[in-house]
């Protein structure tokens, strides 16, 4: 399996979206120029995914019921696909 931050790598290159799997659901990052202007102006980490994931996949994770430790993770992995690194907050 492809890790999260080779998929980065790739998306720099091409220019592609990248798939990320997380608990069952899959995510799909768009390549880190083609994120909405918006995300730079937000301030905590639920809009930053959100934005990343777009509405309807936020909505299908907090239909799982996650938990602190879900969003930690879910946002390190958007963020390593994306070649963000760290989200901050």
């Amino acid at each position: 399996m492809t890790s999260a931050k080779n998929n980065a790598a790739q998306n720099e290159v091409d220019e592609s979206p990248v798939e990320v799997k997380y608990k069952g659901i899959t995510y799909v990052v768009p390549p880190a120029l083609d994120l909405p202007v918006e995300l730079l102006e937000t301030e905590g980490e639920l809009d930053v995914i959100r934005l990343m994931i777009g509405d309807e996949k936020y909505a299908e994770f907090r239909a799982t019921q996650p938990t602190l430790r879900d969003l930690k993770n879910l946002g390190e992995l958007l963020s390593d696909a994306a070649g963000f690194g760290e989200l901050g907050n």
